[in-house]
Parts: C-alpha cells; structure tokens; sequence
C-alpha cells in the first residue's frame, strides 16, 4: 500500500487532497482541488479502493 500512496502522490497536482472516508462497511476516496473544492468523482459503488483511487487520480489531472 505504501508503494501505492507514494506513486499517487507523485502524480497529484499540487494543492490537491485525497481523503480517505472509512466507516464500518465502506471506504471513500474525496478529492479536494487546489482551491479546496471538493471535487466529483465517477461512481464508486462497487469499486476496490485502488480502483477509487485512479479514479480520483485520472480526475485530478482533468482525464475524466
């Protein structure tokens, strides 16, 4: 997972924030701009967190 946060982290924009959301039964990626906006992502029902997390990386950079 380390390797994996790390390699993200190197492609997000700068100022822009990933958040993770866990609650019993769920985990969420957010995405806030460099303003801190929070930003929409695809839906995510049904995706593994890897999945949530390139979505959320494609978004940042402005690929969806």
């Amino acid at each position: 997972m380390d390797e994996l946060v790390s390699k993200i982290c190197g492609h997000l924009p700068d100022g822009f924030e990933l958040r993770l959301c866990m609650e019993n039964g769920s985990v969420a990626v957010v995405l806030f701009d460099n303003r801190g906006i929070n930003r929409p992502l695809p839906d995510q029902t049904g995706k593994s967190l890897k999945e949530q997390l390139n979505d959320a990386l494609c978004a940042a950079n402005g690929f969806v």
